[in-house]
């Protein structure tokens, strides 16, 4: 995590990720099925969605913020103060390089 980057970014990325998988399975087994999606598999979706986002932005993180952040600008409109944060956030991933080699812990 960049200390530029705010953290609610990676936690409203997050919570898309997770929200879009619960939806999308929730939607399949209502067309595949033809049953009513329960508590348990919704949420067992919702929690892998998330997991599954943070490993994105693990492996693709450049791209992933880009994401994140393309979708909180579709927000600009209703929110005014949205501005200001993808403003920030965009010149953070501008400002991102690729290091290669051992991590420094």
């Amino acid at each position: 995590m960049s200390s530029e980057t705010p953290s609610y970014i990676y936690w409203v990325g997050g919570g898309l990720g997770a929200i879009t998988l619960a939806s999308v399975s929730a939607i399949i087994m209502w067309f595949a099925e033809k049953k009513l999606p329960t508590i348990k598999t919704i949420g067992r979706d919702f929690i892998l969605g998330a997991i599954l986002f943070f490993l994105l932005l693990q492996l693709l993180p450049e791209s992933t913020m880009t994401l994140v952040t393309s979708i909180l600008a579709l927000t600009e409109a209703t929110v005014p103060e949205a501005n200001s944060i993808i403003d920030s956030v965009s010149s953070v991933v501008d400002d991102i390089e690729l290091r290669v080699g051992v991590p420094n812990f």
